[in-house]
């Protein structure tokens, strides 16, 4: 089991137009009809490398036995959902991962939210470009240690997707992950705290699928920002 780690401020990058589209918004529109906000985002961004600090878990566990509701992961962990029985039952082994910036950049927002709103949103932009970073990096280390190893991954998956509640989502890798509840940890409704964290699993073995989460998500159909790949 690996616990938390930290992951280097400086390999996140993340530029003006990530803002404008984690906030849904188009990067050429914004650019054309409000220049004024490139100098704001760039403020944010500073503001929030100064504020973040990646941790990431990350586990490796074999597939022991697929049953009708649940994958029995060694360790006696289970992960449970319709969408997770769908992409992982070929597996042989499942990553599970689990990543934050830390809670100061959400004590900033809360703090700045009321005084300067439009800086606190760009900050929150910040945010998920870079949570989001962070979660791609842990997945291409995953992809790679597969493709080391001769074998293949399956998509990411993330609770909240269609076929994978959240709650049964988050619980389950929370329990596997066992993460310090003083770095990160669920609400009563599973929500993670800080809320700039992701989550996720993939699948590693021969000749496994691999898409994009979007495929599984409700809102890929009216989603301003859905990856285009």
């Amino acid at each position: 089991m690996t616990g938390a780690l930290a992951f280097p401020v400086d390999s996140i990058q993340v530029e003006v137009d990530n803002l404008f589209r984690a906030q849904g918004a188009d990067p050429a529109s914004v650019r054309a009809r409000r220049p004024a906000l490139i100098s704001l985002a760039e403020q944010a961004i500073t503001t929030g490398m100064g504020l973040i600090k990646p941790r990431t878990w990350l586990t490796v566990l074999p597939v022991e036995a697929v049953r009708h509701n649940h994958l029995r992961l060694a360790g006696g962990f289970t992960l449970r959902g319709d969408l997770v029985l769908q992409e992982l039952s070929s597996a042989e082994q499942v990553a599970v991962g689990l990543v934050t910036v830390g809670p100061e950049l959400d004590n900033y927002i809360q703090e700045y939210i009321h005084q300067e709103a439009p800086l606190a949103y760009l900050v929150d932009a910040f945010g998920s470009a870079a949570v989001d970073q962070v979660q791609c990096c842990l997945q291409d280390q995953v992809v790679q240690q597969a493709c080391d190893q001769g074998l293949s991954t399956t998509t990411p998956l993330s609770p909240g997707l269609i076929g994978w509640p959240v709650d049964t989502g988050q619980e389950d890798i929370f329990r596997i992950l066992s993460p310090d509840p003083t770095v990160i940890r669920l609400t009563e409704s599973y929500q993670m705290v800080p809320r700039k964290s992701a989550s996720f699993v993939m699948g590693i073995g021969r000749d496994l699928k691999s898409g994009v989460p979007c495929d599984y998500c409700s809102a890929r159909e009216r989603c301003p920002h859905r990856k285009q790949k």
